[in-house]
């Protein structure tokens, strides 16, 4: 630590021009304080975690061989070892969802690495149920 002597209008001029940062420690003789600079805090540590929220797509297709549901996972991907993938499809409300998991939740969070399917039924059962899979693997975090 480096210590300075200033006399107490010296302090108040330093404090006047808004240089501030110095920390008064003990007062020594009349009109001398001891002052040093700050010892600069820790450094912040963030959490490198994240939860990524992937929407599900569900579509009906009207087309010359039918109508039928169809049902879009996001791409397989990678996954750091505390990251959360959510998959979430939970505005799509006319069709019962069935996970690879036993889950019927609109949403699904990921927290481990491996095959996921999700099944689709609309409710009404206009169409046959549509199905896809999302591989999530270990990513080089």
């Amino acid at each position: 630590m480096k210590l300075k002597m200033l006399s107490r209008s010296q302090l108040n001029a330093l404090v006047l021009l808004g240089i501030g940062m110095f920390a008064v420690l003990a007062q020594c003789k009349k009109d001398e304080l001891k002052v040093t600079e700050p010892t600069p805090p820790p450094p912040i540590v963030t959490d490198t975690c994240f939860n990524v929220i992937m929407p599900i797509t569900i579509t009906t297709i009207f087309d010359s061989a039918g109508t039928y549901t169809n049902v879009t996972l996001p791409a397989d991907t990678t996954r750091c070892a505390c990251d959360t993938l959510t998959l979430d499809g939970s505005t799509d409300t006319a069709y019962n969802f069935l996970w690879s998991t036993g889950s019927m939740s609109r949403v699904l969070q990921i927290v481990a690495d491996t095959t996921y399917t999700l099944q689709v039924t609309p409710i009404d059962t206009s169409t046959a149920p549509a199905a896809d899979t999302i591989n999530v693997s270990p990513g080089g975090c």
